[in-house]
């Protein structure tokens, strides 16, 4: 039955275009992913808990927004 939702059968990702055609025409109900938004929520958290824990803020640039090749937020799976 799953296979229903994804692209291919050897896929372990849902379809994204399937989903698609479930919305409503016009209802605007879908969201897109943002890159941009997805690094500003992370930093906002950053600064929330900045004070709780010292470092946090340098650790998550040089780990995880420094644009490591194991770090992929360019896409909402890489995320």
């Amino acid at each position: 039955m799953l296979e229903v939702f994804r692209p291919d059968a050897s896929s372990e990702r849902v379809n994204p275009l399937y989903w698609e055609q479930k919305l409503a025409p016009g209802s605007g109900a879908a969201r897109v992913y943002s890159p941009e938004r997805a690094v500003a929520c992370i930093r906002e958290v950053v600064a929330d808990l900045a004070d709780d824990f010292p470092g946090l803020a340098e650790d998550v640039d040089s780990d995880l927004l420094d644009g490591r090749q194991a770090t992929d937020l360019s896409t909402e799976g890489g995320l």
